[in-house]
């Protein structure tokens, strides 16, 4: 049986992760920070281990113990005050548990990295058409430049690698896509370019399943990942409003006055210790005039064929989000 290690496993896309290794037989092991909600990881057969990466001796003992056949590396951060802080998570800690695996001469058989189409910036560095492997990176964002500097370094060692670039993922368990729903749902669709913007999407059981094809395609690769479709914020809209039966009104705010805002949100932030979410760095993907890539050297190299398109995949992911706010609705019955 192949033992596979999957770190940042509690997360929307870890768990999803984990849940495709079971399925396909292997030993399957959830790195997870001792604080993590393990609510997704219940599973009798996943075995759950406690990563902490300011302890490297406590990732080398467990390497070494378990010599891993395959290692998914998907923990990170997508939002942090300052770019040392990014550098130091989606770099730093990469470059430890590669280094650990090199002294230790542990033979695993591929190393997945979980970067981003953020990497590589939005169309507009790129002659406004689809980003591909022979675009030249150009990342607008803190967390997009930790993801591009993690990338080089792995490409700079021995290590056999696959470098997964998603495109925007949604599916059940996506704490960001509620705010979306929430707002469809209220009457409401935002944007905050009038721009159409061209996006690529990705439902997350099709990125699990291009990453388990990875393993077994060419060493030291790189692949763009979405459903290979182009769309555009309003279709996006549109359908999820067809899914939910639901009229809106579109809200175009000036780019200047959600800067603003964000600036606004970080201060906040600050006071209260905690990073927002949506910040000056989110502004630049949402006013961006498109994410958009091309997946020909995945399905050519791996046979990654999508299974969703987006209305598909955003009606699985609208029946879940039903289920979990009609849960959570429920008022409890006086007794």
């Amino acid at each position: 049986m192949e033992r596979i290690l999957i770190t940042g496993a509690s997360g929307f896309i870890g768990s999803h992760l984990v849940e495709k290794a079971l399925e396909l037989g292997m030993e399957t092991f959830a790195g997870v920070r001792k604080t993590s909600n393990r609510k997704y990881l219940t599973h009798p057969a996943i075995k759950i281990v406690e990563l902490d990466f300011n302890r490297p001796d406590s990732i080398r003992k467990l390497l070494k113990e378990y010599a891993f056949d395959y290692v998914i590396h998907n923990a990170g951060t997508t939002h942090a005050p300052v770019l040392n802080t990014y550098l130091q998570v989606n770099c730093g800690n990469l470059q430890t548990l590669v280094e650990i695996l090199q002294e230790e001469q542990i033979p695993v058989q591929k190393l997945v990295y979980m970067s981003s189409l953020a990497a590589f910036g939005p169309n507009e560095y790129h002659n406004h058409q689809q980003i591909t492997e022979q675009s030249q990176p150009h990342p607008v964002t803190f967390y997009g430049k930790s993801k591009l500097q993690a990338e080089e370094y792995l490409k700079s060692q021995t290590i056999p690698y696959v470098i997964i670039r998603p495109s925007a993922v949604y599916g059940p368990r996506d704490v960001e896509f509620n705010t979306v729903y929430k707002s469809i749902e209220a009457g409401i669709e935002i944007y905050v370019t009038r721009k159409k913007q061209k996006l690529s999407f990705i439902y997350v059981e099709d990125l699990t399943d291009a990453i388990f094809k990875s393993l077994n395609g060419p060493d030291r690769s790189c692949y763009f990942v979405s459903d290979g479709k182009t769309y555009t914020l309003q279709e996006f809209y549109r359908t999820i409003k067809t899914i939910l039966n639901k009229k809106t009104i579109p809200i175009y705010f000036p780019v200047q006055l959600v800067r603003l805002a964000a600036l606004f949100n970080e201060l906040t932030g600050k006071i209260l210790h905690h990073y927002p979410f949506f910040n000056r760095d989110k502004v630049k993907e949402l006013s961006a005039s498109g994410w958009d890539c091309d997946i020909k050297s995945l399905t050519d190299q791996t046979g990654f064929t999508p299974n969703y398109n987006l209305q598909q995949g955003l009606q699985k992911t609208l029946t879940d989000y039903r289920s979990i706010n009609k849960k959570n609705h429920k008022k409890p019955v006086n007794q």
